[in-house]
């Protein structure tokens, strides 16, 4: 016989992983942005749609930082726009930390709710 998991168990197991990135980032146990890599991977394995508003932040920061920002496009842009974008570009780190709260905090209250089910 094999061991086979069941989709509810394998989605219950991945909003405890999600659950365990969420909590990890906002208590400085788990780095920023490997945890949106993580959490970006994990969309379609929580049960939530393609338009989930706090897998969208996830997702958006895991694709601005998959290479690390800096110097080819900037040519481009208007001394308006570096001035602006300066200290997300320097700082990814503390970017993506400005923006991760809320939806952490979200993911760990809706998928924590399902768990003692």
């Amino acid at each position: 016989m094999t061991d086979h998991m069941s989709n509810s168990t394998y989605v219950q197991a991945s909003r405890r992983e999600a659950v365990r990135v969420c909590s990890g980032i906002l208590e400085g146990r788990v780095d920023v942005l490997n945890g949106c890599h993580h959490l970006s991977a994990l969309q379609f394995e929580v049960g939530v749609d393609d338009w989930d508003s706090d897998f969208k932040v996830f997702v958006g920061i895991s694709a601005e930082c998959v290479v690390p920002p800096g110097q080819p496009a900037r040519r481009y842009w208007s001394a308006e726009e570096v001035e602006r974008f300066e200290p997300d570009i320097n700082d990814p780190v503390g970017w993506a930390m400005a923006l991760v709260g809320a939806p952490c905090r979200s993911v760990v209250k809706r998928f924590s709710a399902d768990m003692g089910r």
